[in-house]
């Protein structure tokens, strides 16, 4: 990856210009970087500079330290910025009914569920899995006729990996039978699990 902005010169704290500094003076650079999503799913970032100047004794040079000596590390340790996973999913599920003799919700009537799946987080997720679930009103097993099926999906996302901010979108059908009219109900539930990579 590359820097948003390469070090700048801001100001010296004994008044030297750009490219000079006396003895005992600090001289301040400013670069930027711009936080992308790539650096979020890796975790953070790492960031070192080495500086070469030259003198009346010859060219020197020094590697960056973090200032922190209490890891231990007390020389030319990276800058590091740690940037915690917050891996959250949405799992929405819709029904709409195909009442096809127009008496209601009964024997032979389609149900098709529309499963919205979106990565509410700020890491990307992968490995999505739907296990989904339908039962008739008494808890026994009922059976899909087809589904969980990927239809669609936002962001740059896909059936199985969601970007932050991306939806996939399943559809499953489910055709009311005679087991189901008996219990009074149909009842569906899906669990959906992504996580980011490891």
């Amino acid at each position: 990856m590359s820097l948003t902005t390469t070090p700048s010169f801001d100001f010296s704290d004994l008044g030297s210009n750009e490219g000079s500094i006396a003895p005992g003076e600090k001289a301040y650079y400013i670069a930027t970087f711009e936080v992308d999503q790539a650096s979020v799913d890796a975790g953070g970032l790492l960031n070192q500079v080495t500086v070469t100047v030259s003198s009346t004794g010859g060219q020197v040079s020094d590697t960056s330290d973090d200032g922190l000596d209490g890891d231990g590390n007390t020389v030319d340790d990276v800058t590091e910025l740690v940037i915690d996973h917050d891996p959250v999913i949405l799992v929405t599920k819709t029904a709409s009914v195909n009442d096809i003799d127009s008496d209601g919700n009964n024997l032979g009537d389609d149900i098709t569920y529309t499963i919205s799946v979106e990565n509410t987080g700020n890491v990307t997720l992968n490995d999505l899995t739907l296990t989904d679930t339908l039962t008739d009103g008494d808890g026994q097993a009922l059976s899909l006729d087809s589904g969980p099926t990927f239809v669609s999906a936002s962001v740059g996302s896909t059936s199985s990996t969601l970007q932050v901010g991306g939806t996939a979108t399943f559809t499953a059908v489910y055709t009311i039978d005679q087991q189901a009219v008996d219990s009074g109900s149909v009842v569906n539930s899906v669990v959906g699990v992504a996580g980011p990579s490891s």
